[in-house]
């Protein structure tokens, strides 16, 4: 599996990660990490009971490698969790809006949105509803944080002291 995960990565976000990769082995602050964690991730992620619970809860995440979690952080393309695709819907009035599908009824579609905030939209009001294949969560992070807030963020997620 780790295989098949590294190797079909390609393009930008591969490079990006290859440049990253070394931070696994930094001295790593986990206290750092909570914060970088509260500010960057739980926006759309649960951890120890904080958090908005729009993408996958990251509990579990304790159990994959430094490596692994740094590359669904880089790459969010890359694989997409059961349950957590993306839609895009447009509305008859134009509105555009991306989330997931948190529930459905026979008039109506829910949106859950960053920061949990869910948007209901009747179904006669919608022109366009569509999976989409990549993820909600946004590329780029490495733009806004250093090396050293990788290694002290993924030290937060495997739970380090």
């Amino acid at each position: 599996r780790a295989q098949k995960l590294f190797s079909a990565v390609a393009g930008d976000r591969a490079k990006v990660y290859d440049e990253l990769k070394s931070c696994v082995d930094l001295i790593a602050k986990p206290a750092s990490g909570k914060l970088i964690f509260q500010k960057v991730c739980a926006n759309c992620h649960r951890l120890d009971r904080e958090g908005f619970a729009v993408g996958p809860d990251l509990f579990g995440i304790r159990n994959q490698p430094k490596a692994a979690i740094l590359m669904h952080i880089l790459v969010p393309d890359q694989e997409i969790t059961a349950g957590f695709t993306a839609y895009n819907l447009v509305t008859k009035d134009g509105r555009t809006l991306a989330g997931l599908i948190s529930s459905e009824t026979a008039t109506s579609v829910t949106l859950r949105q960053p920061g949990g905030k869910e948007d209901m939209i009747l179904r006669s009001d919608i022109d366009e509803l569509a999976a989409s294949k990549l993820s909600l969560m946004p590329q780029g992070l490495e733009k806004n944080l250093t090396a050293q807030d990788f290694a002290d963020l993924l030290a937060y997620l495997k739970g380090e002291k």
